[in-house]
C-alpha cells in the first residue's frame, strides 16, 4: 500500500505547479481589493472633511479652505495631490 508507483513521483510537482498561479491570483487580488477598498474610505473621508470646512465658510475663503483642508487629509494618509 505505501509504495510509490514508478512514474507518478512527479504528479505532485505538476499538480503544485498547476495550482500555485491561481493562488497567487487568488491571495494578490485580495490583497488588491483590500487596499483600493482602503483608498476609497480615504477619498470619501477628504471630500467630507473638505465639504465640511467649506459650508463653515460660505464665501471664496470657504471654498480655499476646504480644498486646502482636502489636500492636508489626503496629504496625511500619505495619498499624493491630485491637480484640479
Amino acid at each position: 500500500m505505501g509504495s510509490i508507483r514508478k512514474g507518478s513521483k512527479g504528479q505532485s510537482l505538476v499538480e503544485f505547479a498547476m495550482v500555485v498561479p491561481f493562488l497567487l491570483i487568488l491571495v494578490l487580488g485580495i490583497v488588491e481589493f483590500g487596499r483600493v477598498w482602503m483608498m476609497k474610505n480615504i477619498l470619501t473621508g477628504a471630500a467630507r472633511e473638505a465639504v465640511r470646512v467649506a459650508a463653515m465658510n460660505r464665501r471664496l475663503v470657504g471654498r480655499r479652505a476646504g480644498i486646502s483642508r482636502g489636500n492636508q487629509f489626503l496629504a496625511s494618509a500619505g495619498m499624493p495631490r491630485q491637480p484640479m
